[in-house]
């Protein structure tokens, strides 16, 4: 009977974790029941047993049986328990496990669920068994052992090693009586909260071993990683499956003398920590005033501001060898704004109870008993449907649709751990990290890298081309498309359908998406932000990028960028150049074999990758080795310095100048296709953007090498294939476009100061021809991406290049494209541009046609509808009367075009 177990176990001196239900009997190591054994044995020897045990999977015998039982003299635990418990692994102290979780009361009551897990975490360098154990002499009085700091070293006894263990308190009082263990959380409080699973959680982080290396941040981590792999094991209804509904479903929290703001004993262990050449990494983070253990009570504070939080601090101090300190001070053991209670015990004693009569434990009990209580109540008002959205409605696929992606990187493990370190959301706070360094060095890629590889710790990872304030504002009005369609306000619908909603009511909308409650896990990539921003600057491509983060404290940002001052934005990493192995691998991908005496080239190109990549391509097309190249390279450098530019670099503008050379040898076509690229936009070029332009009345103006590269798609895809293959260009991924990088970009417009008349007129005349008809199916998407070419017109037209203006028919191809172009800027709200070619084009009809040209007039019309859509409805009148008054004239009062204006003027 039970009766009789107990009186067994009692006099056998056995554990009795559990008394109701059916019998199970274990060895010291415990092992999960299977039911082949279950009601079988009715009688159980200590030999019986252990052939019970020898043929499961687990390493002691366990039997559940509906009947009493006899048991003989066995050394052991006796659990007394319910059936349907019989898979719950409870521990016991043999069966501690070192790491990871250990559940020592399973909550389980007239067979429900346990409602509520509590997790007792123990403190750095812990031991996972002892940290909960209160000790009792015969006495009935509190044992405790002074603390010996340089029990660590003795490693040549056994007691020795048990002390680096954390069990240098042998069971036995300093007066020599024999002392009582109890380890609270199984034996105290399940009968003050018999509904709540009880676990421990335990890690290895003691300094005192030699090749434990981590730190304080990656322990909370790891904490997390095992919470969510064992909540997904569970029947968890609606409560999520990542760190955020951890957050959610955490009702309350006890802290038991954690130094949020560090503690001076810290400074001693280093000193052991450095004498025996261990890591100090953990030792570090725990000093006063530690900037990382700011960093993590910031991201706590803002991520469990609505938990109920209760800090429990010592009151005596101990002595830790020859010293008498308080390890944990009460400013640093408590938080701003919680509640605050001291224990009567130094700070060893702050997890350690002996039983109900503990006066410490009769103050930390009823804290942890209501955070029980309450906490159903209080998490299913967390994710009741009337107050949050499900963090689930966010997430959006991941995609580097139109991101230029090597497709071989290689590996700069160091820089990658930096970035995960600073960016992967541990908490709802706000991360920003700035990603700066040259040219060329792989910033971007590196960027890319890492989207990759973190995929799936963000809802929702955006690319944004922040090269220019207007790609900025078009990028981000782009990302609206990939929201979830019932997420998506009505000012964004109407602008993805081209019928109204101008960029920024649409740019402010997407930041008020990103700043929505529970929308926390996105991250943000706003790469070449290269325009220094200041209020008197006079670049007006540059921005504030400030303005366009999104208002609330969450989520993740990363910044690409050139401008080493964007540091004070939040963590930064200076990229520097590739090493020698990282080098190699970059030839090797680009060649496809090893290359030997490597070492010099990549010197000589200063370890950037950007160059180095198109050496190699260099080399794979012509089959030249490193020596002939560098010979190559030194020449021409010299010829590069005679016409030097201050801004350029060096390194990678003298691999540019080899590569073009012989690509130009190759195909002239090619290298004029490349050169034209400086005059449009680097991002997004397309075969379809090319085409419209050979249907123009002036075809026979244009040059041969475009007729011969457009006419054809295969033709034009041959030219591509060559800039690919030196490394010009790169494709975008799921896209039939392709990029330039800035540097080259920037180099391809200053190279060759001969064309530049002539490639402005061709640029022009491309991006106005592309403008699609508004009865288009595709109107909306091609203008949105015409509108980075048009940016860059209007930049060229700005810096009035010469050569442009020659003739009569240049004038008339011209001042239509202006028309064309203004009409663009003036469907997307882009007044101040639309007015400025309006305007350019009004002036040179004026002058090849007169006043009074149709042509002419038909310009005043659309500055007329650009002016009043403004409201300035006096300017607006003048022109239309113009307008009125020139097309009746020419065409009479009822012809269609007068009928319209009389239209616009009423």
């Amino acid at each position: 009977s039970v009766q009789e177990i107990k009186s067994q176990a009692k006099l056998a001196q056995w554990e009795i974790n559990v008394v109701k239900g059916p019998v199970r009997i274990s060895t010291p190591t415990e092992m999960v029941a299977t039911k082949q054994h279950d009601v079988r044995m009715l009688e159980l020897t200590a030999s019986e047993l252990k052939q019970l045990g020898s043929g499961t999977k687990a390493h002691d015998g366990v039997g559940i049986f509906s009947k009493p039982i006899q048991v003989e003299n066995l050394s052991g635990s006796v659990s007394i328990i319910d059936p349907s418990q019989a898979v719950a692994m409870i521990c016991s102290k043999s069966t501690v496990k070192p790491t990871g979780l250990n559940i020592w009361y399973d909550g389980r009551q007239d067979h429900d669920e346990p409602k509520v897990d509590v997790i007792a975490v123990q403190g750095l360098g812990a031991h996972p068994y002892y940290t909960w154990v209160g000790k009792q002499d015969s006495d009935n009085k509190a044992t405790s052992t002074r603390r010996r700091p340089f029990d660590f070293l003795r490693r040549r006894t056994k007691n020795a090693q048990a002390a680096a263990d954390g069990l240098s308190n042998i069971p036995q009082s300093a007066s020599g009586a024999a002392e009582s263990e109890t380890m609270w959380l199984r034996d105290l409080l399940p009968s003050f909260i018999p509904h709540a699973r009880i676990a421990t959680y335990s890690y290895e982080s003691d300094w005192r071993r030699a090749g434990v290396k981590t730190s304080v941040r990656k322990c909370g981590q790891q904490l997390l990683n095992v919470l969510l792999q064992n909540r997904s094991g569970e029947k968890v209804t609606n409560h999520g499956d990542d760190f955020s509904n951890i957050r959610l479903s955490t009702a309350g929290i006890v802290f038991l003398g954690t130094p949020h703001h560090g503690s001076d004993a810290a400074v001693y262990g280093m000193w052991l920590a450095q004498a025996v050449r261990h890591d100090k990494t953990l030792l570090k983070a725990l000093q006063k005033h530690s900037s990382a253990l700011d960093e993590i009570a910031q991201d706590f504070e803002t991520s469990y501001r609505d938990a109920d939080i209760v800090c429990f601090y010592e009151n005596k101090e101990a002595a830790y060898g020859p010293w008498q300190i308080q390890l944990v001070d009460q400013q640093s053991a408590t938080l701003h704004g919680r509640r605050m209670i001291f224990l009567t015990t130094d700070h060893s004693g702050l997890n350690k109870f002996y039983g109900p009569e503990d006066s410490n434990f009769s103050l930390v009990w009823p804290e942890i008993q209501q955070m029980v209580w309450t906490a159903p109540s209080k998490i299913e008002a967390k994710y009741s449907p009337q107050t949050v959205i499900n963090k689930k409605d966010f997430r959006i696929s991941f995609s580097l649709q139109g991101i230029p992606v090597m497709s071989k990187f290689v590996a700069r493990d160091a820089e990658m751990n930096r970035l995960e370190q600073g960016l992967l959301p541990t908490s709802v706070r706000r991360r920003v990290f700035v990603l700066h360094g040259l040219g060329g060095i792989g910033k971007t890629q590196l960027s890319v890298e890492f989207a990759r590889k973190n995929q799936k710790s963000y809802s929702a990872i955006f690319w944004i081309n922040s090269s220019n304030k207007e790609k900025l504002r078009q990028s981000i009005t782009d990302l609206a498309s990939r929201l979830p369609q019932d997420q998506v306000s009505e000012k964004i619908k109407s602008y993805l359908k081209g019928e109204g909603s101008d960029v920024d009511e649409v740019v402010n909308e997407m930041l008020r998406w990103l700043s929505q409650p529970l929308n926390d896990q996105w991250l943000l990539i706003f790469d070449n932000v290269d325009r220094e921003f200041s209020v008197s600057a006079e670049d007006p491509e540059a921005f504030d990028i400030n303005l366009y983060f999104p208002e609330a404290d969450q989520g993740s940002i990363l910044v690409t960028t050139r401008l080493a001052s964007l540091w004070r934005l939040g963590t930064d990493l200076k990229l520097e150049p590739v090493n020698e192995l990282q080098g190699e691998n970059i030839l090797k991908n680009k060649i496809g074999n090893s290359v030997k005496d490597s070492t010099q080239l990549i010197e000589l190109l200063q370890g950037l990758p950007l160059a180095i990549n198109q050496a190699g391509s260099y080399m794979r097309e012509t089959g030249t080795n490193v020596a002939e190249y560098i010979k190559l390279y030194n020449h021409a450098w010299k010829k590069l310095m005679k016409r030097s530019r201050e801004d350029a670099n060096g390194s990678v503008l003298t691999t540019w100048t080899l590569s073009f050379d012989h690509l130009r040898a190759q195909s002239q076509e090619a290298a004029n296709l490349l050169l034209l690229w400086a005059f449009l936009d680097n991002q997004d070029l397309w075969y379809g953007l090319f085409a419209p332009a050979l249907n123009q009345e002036f075809i026979d103006k244009m040059p041969d090498w475009f007729i011969k590269c457009v006419t054809d798609e295969l033709d034009f895809r041959d030219c591509i294939r060559l800039l690919l293959k030196y490394s010009f260009i790169d494709s975008k991924i799921e896209s039939s476009s392709f990029s330039i990088h800035p540097v080259f970009h920037h180099w391809c417009f200053h190279a060759f100061e001969e064309d530049k008349a002539v490639m402005s007129r061709l640029a022009i005349i491309i991006v106005a021809s592309a403008a699609p008809s508004k009865t288009s199916l595709d109107y909306p998407l091609t203008q949105r991406r015409l509108l980075p070419h048009c940016d860059r017109i209007f930049s060229l037209v700005q810096q009035r290049i010469q050569g442009i203006l020659t003739d009569e028919i240049n004038l008339q191809w011209q001042n239509n494209a202006y028309d064309e172009l203004a009409g663009l800027y003036s469907d997307q709200k882009r007044v101040k541009e639309a007015e400025n070619l309006y305007l350019r084009a009004l002036a040179g009809k004026e002058k090849a046609w007169g006043p009074e040209h149709t042509s002419t007039l038909n310009t005043v019309n659309n500055l007329a509808a650009l002016y009043s859509n403004q409201g300035k409805m006096k300017e607006a009148e003048s022109l239309y009367l113009r307008a009125l008054a020139g097309k009746e004239k020419a065409w009479g009062a009822e012809h269609t075009s007068t009928l319209d204006t009389v239209n616009n003027l009423a």
